[in-house]
């Protein structure tokens, strides 16, 4: 498993996760390269995963064959080629982390996964 990122996001509130994503044999991914993408968001507050939400993902519009530079990504000028919105009810309980796990499956080849770890800020009303 790869962690990619520790960050935060209000509670009830959507987010979006980038990555540049490699396969186990190192090479980027592509659409055609991928079978399936499964993703889980569990609340790992208690010390146990509690899944809070598994949301669809859909490779065509996730998975980009080539890397993307735009405004959204602001690492390096490499670009990510995977891209998932997140919805707000991923993230219900503020002061609370998560862990978003996507396992990826691809067309030959190794089972792997990219991780997250989120922590719910208390929005302020």
């Amino acid at each position: 498993m790869t962690l990619i990122a520790a960050g935060s996001v209000f509670q009830n509130s959507g987010a979006l996760f980038l990555a540049r994503v490699r396969s186990s044999s190192g090479s980027y991914v592509t659409q055609a390269t991928l079978s399936t993408i499964t993703c889980r968001v569990s609340n790992m507050t208690t010390g146990v995963a509690v899944t809070v939400i598994s949301p669809t993902i859909t490779i065509s519009t996730s998975v980009f064959d080539a890397l993307q530079t735009d405004a959204y990504w602001t690492q390096d000028t490499t670009g990510y080629n995977f891209k998932h919105a997140m919805p707000a009810t991923a993230f219900p309980t503020a002061n609370n982390v998560y862990r978003v796990e996507y396992k990826f499956t691809p067309t030959s080849g190794a089972v792997f996964y990219v991780e997250f770890q989120v922590t719910a800020l208390e929005t302020l009303t």
